[in-house]
């Protein structure tokens, strides 16, 4: 387990009052020393703040807090967590709170969580941060607490209970359904007009016009970007057409694949779209008109971009691109911790896991589908390498450090790359489908211990 040497790992017991006076705490004498006892002694929670007597016990990993220090929040005895003391304040976390969606907030606090919530408190049990999760409905203005959902490790389930404002704010994009969206940024402003909360994302989502208008600056990335038009009217859509007989329309926020549609201009001048929404639909166009009329309806209220489709690898009729998982760790550096590669159905429009693409490791596909000797395989991974690094820090540079970022990307049948999108909060399924347990794990204890590394932990 990778631990800063600031913290120490420990684990609390709640007493009661009459044991433990209202307002004490006792740490164990190994870290007592960092107190200064003729300055005022502080425990911090989240946000939460208050003035403490201090003691010392001669236990090697206990704190002992009174109940009433923590009768408002979920702190429960046996918790495992960390701790610091910074300039005479106790410490203990980092707390997490994770803002999602309203589903997997209720199916997790129902004891049947989706699979990335599980794998964060599965890796959670390495990291020891105090880690919830919440949704638009869960928060308590007038108090300016989160009603928050947890995996308790002692109980073995999941609970739902009150967490002050986060150390660490993990934006997952909770709130974007329309009726949504005033409450939901209320509360991103509620939490972050707190300076000493942390963001773990400068930001949870892309504009795609956005990303390319402003990665086209870069020199060290502008070649890897495909020609790109914001779609406005038909005679955009007319003028693309003249370039490629192949174009996509997309959705310039959408994601998951939603709000993606192919045209291919055949040559008996009719035209096909597809796209994918719970499942694939296809359809045959006799004239322009037609065809503009039926996309100003799937993209009606929304801003779209378009672009040429680019010539990448195919297998079947099937495209191939791939989905890199690129991370900070605890101590901050970045690093690629996976490059699945995902192989469409005949005929999709994109290679999304929901639309039924088949996933694989990237050294398995290139040497055991495509049959590329060793040192190609490492000559294309040393070039993907230096793409992804290059992109990462270039969006950072725009944006603001993130903790992570999903890449998606792929190869045309000459070799060269091509960016296809960027991902501020990627699912991991590729990764989940393809990788080994110890690629698995890191993908999702990466994240926690870059909160706990940002939070001085």
């Amino acid at each position: 387990m990778v631990m800063t040497e600031r913290s120490s790992l420990i684990k609390i017991i709640i007493l009661q009052d009459f044991i433990l006076d209202p307002r004490e705490i006792s740490i164990p004498k190994k870290v007592i020393e960092k107190i200064d006892f003729n300055k005022e002694i502080f425990f911090k929670f989240g946000a939460e703040k208050k003035e403490v007597n201090c003691t010392a016990n001669d236990t090697e990993d206990i704190i002992y807090i009174s109940s009433s220090l923590v009768d408002e929040f979920s702190v429960y005895s046996g918790m495992k967590t960390n701790l610091i003391i910074n300039e005479n304040i106790i410490c203990i976390g980092p707390v997490i709170g994770s803002f999602t969606d309203t589903t997997s907030v209720r199916i997790a606090s129902e004891q049947r969580p989706g699979t990335k919530l599980k794998c964060l408190c599965e890796s959670n049990r390495d990291a020891r941060t105090i880690l919830y999760f919440f949704s638009v409905n869960d928060f308590d203005s007038e108090n300016e607490r989160i009603h928050g959902t947890y995996y308790n490790y002692v109980a073995e389930r999941w609970e739902k209970g009150y967490f002050p404002i986060p150390d660490v704010l993990h934006d997952r994009g909770g709130g974007i359904l329309n009726k949504q969206k005033g409450a939901s940024q209320y509360i991103r402003e509620t939490i972050e007009k707190d300076e000493n909360v942390m963001r773990f994302n400068p930001r949870y989502y892309f504009d795609k016009w956005q990303v390319y208008d402003k990665l086209n600056r870069y020199d060290e990335v502008k070649k890897y970007l495909p020609l790109t038009i914001r779609y406005r009217n038909a005679s955009d859509l007319l003028m693309m057409l003249e370039k490629s007989k192949t174009l996509y329309i997309k959705d310039r926020v959408g994601n998951r694949g939603i709000g993606v549609t192919r045209i291919v201009k055949l040559l008996d001048g009719t035209f096909d779209l597809s796209y994918f929404t719970k499942e694939l639909f296809q359809e045959r166009y006799y004239s322009f008109e037609g065809l503009v009329s039926r996309i100003d309806e799937l993209y009606k209220g929304k801003n779209a971009i378009i672009q040429p489709s680019i010539d990448m690898i195919k297998i079947d009729e099937g495209n191939v691109d791939m989905r890199a998982t690129v991370q900070r760790d605890g101590n901050g550096n970045l690093g690629i911790v996976a490059c699945p590669v995902r192989l469409g159905k005949s005929g999709a429009p994109i290679t999304s896991t929901r639309s039924g693409s088949k996933v694989y490791r990237f050294e398995e596909f290139f040497m055991n589908i495509l049959n590329y000797p060793k040192e190609k395989v490492d000559g294309i991974k040393a070039k993907i390498d230096d793409f992804l690094i290059s992109t990462y820090k270039a969006i950072e540079d725009i944006y603001g450090r993130f903790g992570e970022i999903g890449i998606d990307f792929a190869i045309d049948k000459s070799g060269e790359i091509w960016f296809i999108e960027c991902n501020a909060k990627p699912g991991k399924d590729t990764v989940y489908l393809s990788y080994d347990k110890e690629t698995i794990k890191k993908a999702f204890l990466n994240p926690l211990e870059y909160a706990k590394y940002i939070a001085g932990y």
